[in-house]
């Protein structure tokens, strides 16, 4: 693999040659790695995005989960807190078992 500084030399040396052939492959080339920058910057905040929002989604349930278990120690109904919370009742079961153990 070759250093990007002697990349960028190579492709100014095709740029500044007299060769319209060799000067329409180095506009390529630059064109090609701006892309791939591009594309590169693109999928890195995509993935910013995506790793915000599966935190987020990740603690209103946690948040769910908090509040079904303090529920559950003040006896409430199952089919109650699945209401309250948005959570199912078999998770609500699940953690219910979980508390008595």
């Amino acid at each position: 693999m070759t250093s990007p500084s002697l990349k960028r030399a190579c492709h100014r040396v095709l740029r500044l040659s007299g060769d319209d052939q060799a000067r329409a492959i180095a506009e390529s080339l630059d064109k090609y790695e701006r892309d791939q920058a591009t594309r590169l910057s693109e999928a890195k905040n995509d993935g910013k995005q995506e790793g915000k929002l599966e935190g987020k989604l990740e603690g209103k349930l946690e948040g769910k989960l908090e509040i079904a278990g303090n529920l559950l120690g003040e006896n409430m109904a199952f089919e109650k807190i699945a209401q309250l919370t948005g959570l199912p009742i078999d998770v609500i079961v699940s953690l219910s078992r979980e508390q008595t153990v």
